[in-house]
């Protein structure tokens, strides 16, 4: 399905026309967006808009080969050399069976565990048992695996 926007050519001109975008890719426009279009066989009415570009929203000081998906709201998604950056005002939600990471994990913040089992090593922290347990104000001895 093609996306239809309402394009204004000038303050008399108003014309709904398609938008194409690239695949994997959809975002609705903010007012004041520019679009490029192409007019079919020279025709207004068979018009396409095959380019979009915000420029009070554009993120300003992408270095070259980097790129930004974002939106109006100010969260994006940067990738550069080496480093992908995630920026949301208020959450980032992955939604998935099992989620994978490999490398050191760094998390400044609590870490909350809802209905599941952390596990370091062989240690569960739900069902792991002590060694020299006294009895009293006493430490007991390591986690056993």
């Amino acid at each position: 399905m093609i996306q239809r926007i309402q394009p204004a050519f000038n303050s008399m001109e108003l014309h709904e026309t398609n938008s194409m975008q690239h695949f994997g890719f959809a975002s609705g426009l903010p007012a004041g967006t520019d679009v490029m279009i192409v007019n079919v066989s020279g025709d207004n009415a068979n018009g396409v808009a095959i380019a979009s570009n915000n420029q009070s929203l554009r993120p300003k000081g992408i270095a070259a080969g980097e790129c930004r998906i974002y939106n109006a709201a100010g969260d994006y998604v940067h990738v550069a050399a080496g480093q992908i950056t995630i920026v949301a005002a208020t959450k980032v939600v992955v939604t998935s069976p099992e989620v994978t990471m490999s490398g050191k994990l760094t998390v400044t913040g609590d870490i909350t565990s809802t209905g599941g089992d952390v596990v370091a090593g062989t240690i569960s922290l739900k069902t792991h048992v002590h060694q020299q347990v006294t009895v009293g104000t006493g430490l007991s001895g390591v986690p056993k695996p």
